[in-house]
């Protein structure tokens, strides 16, 4: 049997399946581009938002609606070869060839090497990886956990200081943005660039492989809360609920749409915010080589040598 969850239940899923989506490179291109953008932040996050938002949202919904279990059953309506070959490029793309080292090296890079001295570097990164890794696939090991290691309490904890980032950089501004030219090619196509950066975080692709995930996160806690309801019944001397039994119900596919679109909304939020947090650090900084010198800059501006501390605590 299974029983609808809660407001409070699909708020952890929701933070769970965002916790999962957003990584390092969701921090570091909306920055840069904000810097570069000048002017233009506001078309440049609208294409953003739609290959890096938009589409993630939409590889749910497909996902819910079609009821499939998995992206190689989803990709199945195609073909067997097609979803064979299709699913093994995106692992690999979302695996070892694309994101997976720059989940270690972006933090690494953003919150330690400022640090170290140039001779140390390369060690500093072979065993900060080394943690790093090891850390990671203790959490990956109880994937039964995911709800909690990242819904309940990574994730709050990234927003809580992530929000206390860009809060204090969008109430105390460092100048006024209408002053700021855009460069570097967004001079002319800046919503086309904002597209390309979107799905450049490869949320897309995240999200065609943590949709399953996410799925099955809310048929487990349905599953849990008919269980827990029977065995309520049983004592209170009701009739437990037999199989067969008509009882109405929250449809899966409504559930999982609801909470892939709260991370959605959170995600807009997050990009518009440090869209602008970059484009206004051009006040005071030039044009920076990376997103990750650009929130290291801003960090430091406002909150001093704290700034870097904090910053390697977010991206971490």
């Amino acid at each position: 049997m299974k029983k609808e969850i809660g407001l409070r239940e699909i708020l952890f899923v929701a933070s769970m399946f965002f916790g999962m989506l957003f990584g390092a490179g969701n921090l570091i291109f909306p920055a840069s581009m904000g810097q570069k953008a000048g002017v233009e932040i506001w078309r440049a996050a609208w294409g953003v938002c739609i290959t890096g938002v938009g589409l993630p949202l939409l590889s749910v919904v497909a996902m819910a609606v079609s009821k499939t279990s998995s992206l190689t059953d989803m990709a199945s309506f195609v073909g067997r070869g097609f979803a064979l070959f299709f699913t093994t490029i995106l692992y690999l793309c979302i695996g070892p060839l694309f994101a997976i080292p720059r989940t270690a090296t972006v933090p690494f890079q953003v919150g330690i090497v400022p640090y170290l001295a140039e001779e140390m570097r390369r060690p500093g990164l072979f065993l900060f990886s080394l943690f790093f890794f090891f850390l990671a696939l203790m959490l990956s090991l109880k994937p039964g956990k995911l709800l909690t290691y990242v819904g309940k309490i990574l994730n709050p904890i990234f927003l809580l200081f992530l929000s206390l980032l860009l809060l204090t950089a969008i109430l105390f501004p460092m100048g006024k943005i209408t002053t700021l030219p855009a460069v570097s090619g967004y001079e002319n196509g800046s919503f086309l660039k904002g597209l390309f950066e979107g799905y450049n975080t490869m949320d897309i692709l995240g999200a065609l492989a943590f949709g399953n995930v996410l799925i099955q996160t809310i048929r487990t806690l349905q599953e849990k809360n008919g269980e827990a309801e029977s065995t309520e019944t049983e004592s209170a001397g009701g009739e437990p609920w037999e199989k067969g039994e008509k009882r109405e119900e929250q449809s899966l596919p409504v559930i999982s749409i609801l909470s892939g679109s709260i991370a959605a909304v959170m995600m807009v939020i997050i990009y518009f915010s440090l869209t602008y947090a970059g484009a206004q650090s051009r006040i005071v900084f030039s044009v920076q080589e990376n997103g990750g010198d650009v929130l290291h800059s801003v960090s430091t501006y406002y909150f001093k040598s704290y700034g870097g501390i904090l910053l390697a605590v977010i991206i971490f």
